[in-house]
């Protein structure tokens, strides 16, 4: 009996143990699949501004099956040749490669004459994650080993910046030769340098097939990535694939940074604003006038993904017959996921509004109006029954200070007192009826 209590205490803890392990989620990734440069696509994932096809030798870009360059997503692609005969393990059927970069007259693409070429991902929606993590793919053409014919040497490299919220790059995953080889800086195998001290003697050599490595991201709202890969001679070969953002938590689908409402004369103006969106289809206006139950007024595109603050307006027109009405926002996501916003409440009137008394009120024979100076003029006073049925209208005379109102045949019940000055809503009032 007591084996079995400690096995079920056991079987327990590991239970507990697993269930506080929260498993990681992506909130960003680039494939490569399809070309998403600024630059030489009209797309807006990534920037890379000297793509090139310079030789079979000599180029950076997008590559497809191990030897066709692509600049664009054009049905054809150049070839290049890959010294370890192609790469494998790679996400899906593009990558991009990188050879001999000193381009000065390219068959395709710009040249700039450098030996590095740089790849930027901006703006990148981070608010909301917790323990953030990148991962990429990365390999090398040219896989001989230390004190053979390997061909990279001091001025190779390979370098991964973060930025976040504009606070400056901060180098975060390095590969270099390993300049401790053969006790020079020459023909030295690729490795990645932990450390980034720019000798990669200390980690692990890469090889033809993609692996990956990763680095810590801290929290903020967006993140800005950069990839600089220097490599200024033939066979010296790199690669990289599949970039992504872990995130333990699911990022904010909508940072909602204000949301309020008040009375104008053309009805009531809803307005809030976002500083990022992630997945955001549109956001559904909801309208109460007990704030349990609501219905949908309308509908405002959201702006998808975007790390940029954003405004919105929403203007509910309709007249109401309550002193109080309540509105919220519904946000919705391109899969259906949707969350709500707090309540906001507008009082049925202008900010200015001055108060008409009724007396007696309760009533049961007449009812007395007394009208304040500021609206003894262009005033009219509607009132409706509780279901929104207009039962008369009074326009009283210019400069009169009060007006008497019969009730004595009307109905018990629950009546509301519209003032109206220049066909402005000045006042809402409730008025009882025995």
């Amino acid at each position: 009996m007591c084996n079995n209590n400690r096995y079920l205490i056991g079987a327990v803890l590991i239970f507990l143990s697993l269930s506080t392990i929260s498993a990681q989620v992506i909130i960003w990734e680039e494939d490569f699949e399809t070309c998403g440069n600024t630059v030489n696509c009209g797309a807006s994932r990534y920037t890379s501004a000297n793509d090139f096809f310079g030789g079979a030798s000599d180029y950076f870009g997008r590559i497809r099956s191990n030897e066709d360059f692509y600049l664009t997503d054009a049905t054809n692609g150049n070839k290049i040749q890959i010294t370890s005969g192609g790469y494998s393990g790679q996400n899906g059927n593009y990558y991009y490669a990188a050879e001999d970069l000193d381009d000065t007259n390219p068959l395709e693409g710009n040249a700039d004459a450098q030996d590095f070429k740089d790849l930027t991902f901006t703006g990148i929606p981070i608010a909301g994650g917790t323990n953030l993590e990148f991962r990429g793919l990365f390999a090398r053409g040219e896989t001989d080993v230390c004190g053979t014919a390997s061909v990279y040497d001091a001025l190779d490299f390979v370098e991964l910046y973060h930025n976040v919220d504009n606070a400056g790059e901060v180098k975060a995953l390095c590969f270099n030769a390993d300049l401790d080889c053969q006790g020079d800086t020459f023909n030295e195998a690729l490795h990645h340098d932990p450390n980034c001290d720019g000798n990669g003697s200390d980690g692990v050599a890469l090889t033809h097939s993609f692996a990956t490595y990763t680095f810590s991201i801290p929290t903020g709202s967006t993140l800005d990535i950069r990839i600089r890969v220097s490599m200024d001679g033939s066979s010296e070969e790199f690669a990289f694939d599949y970039f992504r953002v872990f995130s333990n938590t699911p990022l904010l689908p909508v940072e909602l940074t204000s949301f309020e409402g008040y009375t104008t004369s053309e009805g009531k103006q809803l307005l809030w604003e976002t500083a990022s969106e992630q997945n955001n289809d549109y956001f559904a206006i909801e309208r109460s006038y007990d704030a349990k139950q609501f219905e949908m007024i309308g509908k405002v595109p959201g702006y998808g993904t975007t790390a940029e603050p954003q405004q919105y307006a929403f203007l509910d027109e309709q007249e109401h017959f309550h002193s109080i009405i309540y509105y919220r926002l519904r946000q919705v996501d391109f899969d259906g996921q949707l969350e709500y916003s707090k309540i906001v409440a507008i009082r049925n009137a202008l900010p200015e509004e001055s108060t008409v008394e009724i007396s007696p009120n309760p009533s049961a024979n007449y009812v007395r109006f007394t009208l304040p100076t500021s609206l003894s003029s262009d005033l009219t006073l509607i009132i409706y029954s509780a279901l929104g049925q207009e039962i008369t209208t009074i326009i009283p005379n210019q400069n009169s200070s009060s007006v008497e109102l019969d009730v004595s045949s009307w109905n018990a019940g629950v009546y509301y007192v519209f003032a109206k000055k220049n066909q402005q809503l000045i006042s809402t009032q409730k008025l009882i009826i025995h």
